[in-house]
């Protein structure tokens, strides 16, 4: 950086609170963009211990000499806003992977960082993934992925340290690829033959890429390398006949969050009826254990599902309700196909609400960031 900055300590920053400004190592790299909220003390104390710095005016404006006591607290957490934060440090990441020298311990930053965002609201959390109209496919892909494997992992009972190194593995299992995602899904004619050769090697590649990088952790490399092989060795590119189970969490999520994508050559599937396609693949076979974990997360209903309701409504789906197959929703279009001035709350377990079927989001259009509905105060 050219400006001035000024390093933070713990009488700066509270569990809790909403970082005011961006927050940039002692080098000028941006860590943490403005409204994050550090959740845990673990996490302050790892991020104290690094180095944080804002930019002098930030600091003048927020804290200049008053006491601690005096910053106000903002209570305010926003997983949209946070969601956007982690894909801008993970698309500087990866793009740094080979040049930066901490870019692999960038990686493990944002994976923890996933880790609070999902731990803090689940249900933000998926739903800012699976709203994500960002043109960037590849990093909103790998965010959402993520997401959905920390989640799954934590229902699995599996140790944080095995939890977080298949969130890394998630994060990073495409950074061979990344420019060539994005193209092909805007592509409806078939690979060509150079397209097929770089996606048949992907895996090896962002694994040899990492190891360049300075990566060792086994589990991080092994879920990376095989996230696209299955049993019996019909997957690749090694055609492994028992792959591990890491990997396979990868594979299970990583195929949720593409059949929810669309593609110049299909449509995207609304999340309830991929989890249903992906029971139905994978429920039966060596890793419904996975699968299972996976729509337990999910849900009947994932949250920023739209659905259309009994009165005609087009709604939003914000939280699960007392019941699997009635979740609350918020309405934002009327039955006339209007859209509201501002998502009005429904329980579809109500006659007059309940769900009739599933959309896609499509060209529906609101006065408002749906993001709002998951903003909620701590």
């Amino acid at each position: 950086m050219d400006v001035k900055t000024q390093r933070l300590t713990s009488s700066h920053i509270k569990v809790g609170r909403a970082l005011p400004g961006d927050v940039y190592d002692e080098n000028g790299r941006l860590l943490l963009s403005a409204g994050f909220v550090v959740e845990s003390a673990t996490l302050l104390d790892t991020l104290l211990a690094r180095g944080l710095y804002v930019d002098i005016a930030t600091f003048q404006t927020h804290f200049g000499n008053a006491p601690a006591a005096a910053v106000p607290a903002a209570r305010k957490f926003d997983p949209f806003l946070l969601r956007d934060s982690l894909k801008k440090r993970l698309n500087r990441a990866l793009r740094g992977l080979g040049r930066e020298p901490d870019a692999v311990g960038q990686i493990r930053e944002i994976a923890t960082a996933v880790h609070e965002l999902a731990g803090t609201d689940p249900e933000g959390a998926i739903a800012a993934g699976l709203l994500d109209g960002d043109e960037s496919y590849s990093i909103r892909h790998s965010v959402l992925t993520a997401i959905l494997c920390d989640l799954s992992g934590t229902l699995l009972g599996w140790p944080a340290e095995k939890r977080s190194d298949v969130v890394c593995a998630a994060l990073s299992m495409n950074v061979a690829i990344l420019d060539l995602q994005n193209k092909l899904v805007d592509q409806a004619e078939a690979l060509s033959s150079q397209q097929q050769s770089l996606v048949h090697v992907h895996p090896e590649s962002a694994a040899g890429r990492l190891r360049e990088a300075g990566l060792e952790s086994p589990m991080w490399l092994a879920a990376v390398l095989e996230h696209h092989e299955r049993d019996v060795g019909t997957g690749y590119p090694r055609r492994l006949a028992q792959p591990g189970d890491a990997g396979q969490l990868v594979r299970i999520a990583d195929t949720f969050g593409a059949l929810v994508s669309p593609r110049a050559d299909r449509k995207a599937l609304p999340p309830p009826q991929a989890v249903r396609t992906l029971l139905a693949e994978e429920g039966g076979g060596p890793w419904a254990t996975l699968a299972g974990a996976l729509t337990k997360v999910l849900g009947l209903f994932p949250p920023g599902t739209f659905v259309k309701l009994a009165n005609g409504e087009i709604a939003v789906v914000h939280r699960r309700g007392a019941a699997a197959n009635a979740p609350l929703v918020a309405s934002i279009i009327n039955g006339a196909g209007n859209p509201y001035m501002k998502p009005l709350r429904r329980d579809t377990q109500q006659k007059d609400f309940a769900i009739a079927g599933l959309t896609l989001r499509g060209k529906l259009t609101t006065g408002y960031d749906l993001g709002m509905l998951w903003i909620k105060t701590l």
